[in-house]
């Protein structure tokens, strides 16, 4: 019976953990683990500390159940620390930049009264936001990028592109010297994952090249 419960505490533990860190991450693009979701780790600690206690049975099952019970929790334990370091393959982050610029377009077009200097704030801002993307991949320009970071990367450049456009940025200040260099770096690396990986599996149909095709 104690074994029974053990296993019961640390399944509805596993599901409060995984319903708190769905919960936390639909608040916004950064994830900063909260206390009751560290408590759930010392939950289960405290659970496999008393396991061996509660789970006995004399004669040769003696460590039968409090085994089970550790073996389980190792793996709850493992699954929860994979859930708060692994990279899901979505675009979660990618979508969350997007949709935080855009609603910001909105309040500065909303806002400003001048529209000439609306414009202005439009162009710097494209600038700066390339511009610091390509310092990224600048300080990076060794290392080949991993596909999670790639189609987050090609998601916002195209994006960022598409809208600065469709918010009246000219042609001339769209394709200045840091997009170009974003953009060939990227496509040089969707090309070498194209070799690694053939076929759009690994990049699940994001890529460079239909830029003005792509659906929002």
């Amino acid at each position: 019976m104690a074994s029974d419960m053990t296993d019961a505490c640390v399944k509805r533990t596993k599901a409060a953990f995984d319903g708190g860190l769905q919960r936390l991450a639909a608040r916004g693009v950064e994830l900063r683990v909260s206390v009751p979701l560290v408590s759930m780790f010392n939950v289960l600690i405290e659970a496999r500390t008393r396991s061996p206690a509660l789970c006995v049975l004399e004669g040769e099952g003696q460590q039968q159940y409090h085994a089970r019970a550790d073996l389980l929790i190792e793996e709850v334990v493992g699954d929860m620390v994979s859930s708060l370091v692994s990279k899901k393959p979505g675009l979660d982050l990618a979508d969350g930049y997007v949709s935080f610029v855009r609603q910001n377009q909105e309040v500065l077009r909303e806002r400003i009264s001048d529209e000439l200097h609306t414009q202005k704030v439009f162009d710097l801002w494209y600038h700066r936001s390339v511009k610091a993307l390509c310092v990224w991949l600048t300080d990076r320009m060794d290392l080949q990028l991993h596909v999670y970071q790639l189609k987050t990367l090609i998601r916002i450049v195209k994006k960022t592109y598409q809208d600065f456009r469709l918010q009246g940025v000219e042609e001339t200040v769209l394709q200045d010297p840091s997009y170009v260099t974003l953009y060939n770096r990227l496509t040089v690396e969707e090309a070498t994952l194209a070799v690694r990986a053939p076929g759009a599996a690994a990049l699940q149909g994001v890529s460079m090249k239909d830029s003005d095709e792509e659906d929002d």
